[in-house]
């Protein structure tokens, strides 16, 4: 395979479409009165609870992103030919690529492609 050249996989995707973007109006912050020590305890109690609550909620949300990772690959053959263009009839060999969209990327439109290059079928 040293002689082979990979042949590019060119994907396009369509950007989200974006939302009108409007500035939001600040809300003033009402002063709260000040409340008892006892109060605060309460809350210190609360507080734990929320961080908890928080904590299972990134780490399910950890979980549904990596089942999206999973659900957005897609398994295609793709095949190494000798980079001169002629397609499936020049190469003979096959590589089994995985593409997956990559939903962290700051761009949405960005698509990263991950090549599996460890099985090479007979062609």
């Amino acid at each position: 395979m040293s002689a082979d050249t990979f042949n590019y996989i060119l994907v396009k995707i369509e950007p989200r479409k974006s939302k009108n973007f409007k500035k939001k109006k600040k809300k003033k912050k009402k002063k709260k009165k000040k409340k008892k020590k006892k109060k605060k305890k309460k809350k210190k109690k609360k507080k734990k609870e929320e961080e908890e609550e928080e904590e299972e909620k990134e780490e399910e949300e950890e979980e549904e992103e990596n089942n999206i990772n999973n659900n957005n690959s897609k398994r295609v053959y793709a095949n190494l030919g000798q980079g001169d263009g002629g397609g499936a009839r020049a190469c003979d060999r096959w590589v089994s690529v995985d593409l997956r969209v990559d939903s962290l990327a700051t761009v949405p439109s960005v698509l990263s492609v991950s090549f599996a290059a460890t099985t090479v079928f007979p062609h």
